[in-house]
């Protein structure tokens, strides 16, 4: 990632610690959004970066809902 892309990546990372989610959670999440939205910035900083924190809640919800492995 360029520089200003280190910058909006961490202003995302931020705006999460704000919500109670760490770097270890949001990273990834922010890397497949990027993928999905082609690197574009806009829909992930729009109304806060909720794109994110929903998509961060979303796994998390599919983590606790989905039967253990065995």
């Amino acid at each position: 990632m360029g520089g200003k892309n280190m910058e909006r990546a961490r202003k995302a990372l931020d705006a999460m610690k704000e919500l109670g989610i760490s770097r270890k959670q949001a990273t990834p999440v922010l890397k497949e959004l990027l993928a999905t939205f082609d690197n574009n910035w806009e829909p992930i900083e729009d109304e806060h970066y909720r794109a994110l924190a929903d998509a961060i809640f979303a796994r998390e919800d599919n983590k606790q809902t989905s039967p253990s492995q065995q």
